[in-house]
């Protein structure tokens, strides 16, 4: 079939592709983990001077001795040149101390912004707020990934009975924890384990003289473990830490590419 478009809105590049070849320093290290191109590698745990990683710490990104530099997209290595690239362990990768490389951001971004960089996934945390008091003979049920939890039989009282959904909420394996709090103890906060969404849909309660209506919200948005050493402009409650000697040198929508100066990281 022959071409009949043509965007003029082309990609600016891919992640970790130098932006020139002029004054760059490009060091060789050992990846201990799969390492993605344009992300931020630390040095490494069993040989510190060959070895690297993607930073799992606040201190492995302030810590100026411990930044080996931004892994480098060696086109040679691959067969084409796909986003899905990625280093696995004890391959070589080139990491990129001083000159402009392209990395992905995770949020919109300016000349002006400072330059975050991740080192923690975030768990899926979600809530179940009641609109009102469990009662006396109220059933709960709800369903976990489509799938429909044993019902909840009323116990003894309001907080009783939101501790025991919670009890039964936790026998997914999807799910690390719950806890009861908010407004009256009406809310019901679910944690997830790393790495893993849960969709609770289909909140009902029924039997007793009255039943409480329930709406789920996602007040936390998971975030995968393998994201560290990816790039933003802020904190983003404690997951992400601030890089020195780096500075953003265009703007750009969440999930496009910024072009970063490095320089003696």
């Amino acid at each position: 079939m022959s071409q009949t478009s043509y965007s003029q809105n082309q990609p600016v590049a891919v992640a970790g592709l130098q932006q020139d070849c002029g004054f760059n320093d490009v060091i060789s290290r050992v990846a201990e983990e799969a390492i993605e191109p344009g992300r931020l590698c630390i040095q490494g745990s069993s040989d510190v001077n060959e070895g690297c990683l993607k930073p799992s710490a606040a201190a492995d990104i302030t810590t100026v001795s411990k930044v080996r530099g931004v892994s480098v997209r060696d086109l040679a290595f691959e067969s084409n040149a796909s986003d899905e690239l990625i280093y696995a362990a004890k391959d070589l990768v080139g990491c990129l101390r001083n000159g402009r490389i392209y990395v992905e951001m995770e949020d919109a971004f300016t000349p002006q912004s400072d330059v975050y960089v991740r080192y923690s996934g975030k768990a899926q945390v979600q809530t179940i707020t009641f609109d009102a008091d469990l009662v006396t003979s109220n059933k709960i049920n709800m369903k976990l990934d489509g799938v429909a939890i044993t019902e909840v039989d009323f116990v003894t009282d309001h907080a009783t009975t939101m501790a025991a959904i919670g009890t039964e909420l936790e026998k997914n394996n999807k799910v690390a924890s719950t806890s009861v709090g908010g407004g009256s103890d009406r809310v019901l906060t679910v944690t997830c384990i790393a790495d893993v969404e849960l969709a609770i849909t289909e909140v009902v309660v029924t039997g007793g003289a009255s039943q409480a209506g329930a709406v789920v919200a996602e007040t936390v948005t998971m975030i995968l473990d393998s994201k560290r050493g990816s790039f933003r402009t802020d904190a983003d409650s404690t997951t992400a830490a601030a890089l020195a000697s780096a500075a953003i040198m265009n703007s750009g929508s969440a999930g496009e590419f910024a072009e970063l100066q490095l320089k003696n990281l």
